[in-house]
């Protein structure tokens, strides 16, 4: 029988390395890992959380359509005011998070309001997308290209019942 560890207890670094070394030996799909990757993503956001902006973000994917910021706070219970300059960095932990879960970037459908409708990404956004795609050493090539296929992959992931 597993032991459970308080995530809240631990430090950053610690959580850090606790993530680390289940990273280094494969072992990101224990509960463990994902009890640190979450407590670590919601210090790091505030009032986001991990699992609160995935839920949002495959709900809206299931159902093939863009969402706003302002809906992943609002999925989060957050006020989009207080977490405006918090959000960016939030989404591209669930990024990673859905990197290693061998996901599609799931942040790849959350764009401004005034892209709902056809999903582009404002140029800054785009560019810091793209840069935590490199981190993750996926090849990207055409940035808005790049962008569209995580889209894509994304509605189909959630199509096909791949995201959950």
């Amino acid at each position: 029988m597993a032991v459970m560890i308080n995530m809240a207890s631990k430090k950053p670094d610690e959580l850090k390395t606790l993530i680390a070394n289940h990273e280094r030996v494969g072992k990101t799909d224990s509960d463990r890992y994902r009890a640190a990757v979450a407590e670590l993503a919601s210090r790091n956001s505030g009032e986001l959380t991990l699992e609160k902006t995935v839920a949002v973000i495959t709900a809206a994917a299931k159902r093939g359509i863009f969402i706003s910021y302002k809906d992943v706070a609002d999925g989060n219970g957050a006020a989009a005011n207080r977490v405006q300059f918090r959000i960016a960095k939030h989404l591209l932990e669930v990024s990673r998070h859905a990197h290693k879960l061998g996901w599609p970037m799931i942040s790849a459908i959350v764009v401004n309001k005034l892209h709902v409708v056809d999903g582009k990404m404002e140029p800054k956004t785009l560019a810091g997308f793209c840069e935590c795609a490199r981190s993750m050493d996926l090849e990207v090539g055409d940035e808005a290209t790049f962008l569209h296929a995580q889209q894509r992959a994304v509605f189909q992931a959630a199509k096909e019942g791949r995201l959950s």
